[in-house]
């Protein structure tokens, strides 16, 4: 049974934006269409920085098959954003006000989200990205790596993947893996 949601409904604290391109959204259709609305890959950034997710979002609007379609300032945020448009993929700030990205990513596991979470993170420590994977993301991306390799990333958790991680990213943390390949468990 599906839900209309409309947009102009959610009470969002901070700096939650939503940029759904229609004024209403069925949440209970989108885990049957995953990853195929259109061949669109439906995105939700997550980071307490303004000029991060602005340069992230201009970046991804050059993406044909990759939409924004909500922001969020904080964890809490995050989490509400994708309760309620049960995106492809939150790319999430490991380091989050109110909820942190761990959290955050645990709680979306304990719901049962349909939702894939991509940690965009300014760590490249092993221990952070294990403790990621050990919560339930399905992939890791260095924030230095993002202008080249953001859009790739998103596409392969989008797509399934689980534990992805760059090939520069493992090879810096001592995994050894082909490129764009999961990390072992």
């Amino acid at each position: 049974m599906s839900r209309t949601v409309n947009i102009f409904d959610l009470r969002l604290s901070g700096g939650a934006r939503v940029y759904e391109t229609s004024s209403s959204y069925r949440t209970g259709e989108n885990q049957a269409r995953r990853g195929t609305h259109s061949g669109v890959t439906r995105v939700v950034l997550a980071d307490d920085h303004p000029s991060v997710r602005t340069g992230i979002r201009i970046l991804l609007e050059r993406t044909p098959d990759i939409q924004v379609v909500g922001e969020a300032s904080d964890g809490r945020e995050a989490l509400t954003l994708a309760q309620t448009l049960l995106p492809d993929v939150l790319v999430l700030d490991l380091e989050m006000p109110v909820l942190n990205g761990k959290q955050v990513v645990e709680r979306i596991r304990e719901m049962n989200l349909p939702v894939r979470v991509l940690v965009l993170s300014a760590h490249d420590d092993r221990q952070y990205i294990l403790g990621m994977f050990e919560s339930g993301a399905s992939g890791y991306l260095v924030k230095d790596e993002a202008p080249r390799s953001l859009a790739r990333a998103i596409r392969k958790v989008a797509t399934g993947q689980h534990k992805w991680l760059s090939r520069r990213t493992a090879e810096r943390v001592g995994f050894s893996l082909p490129a764009d390949r999961n990390i072992p468990h």
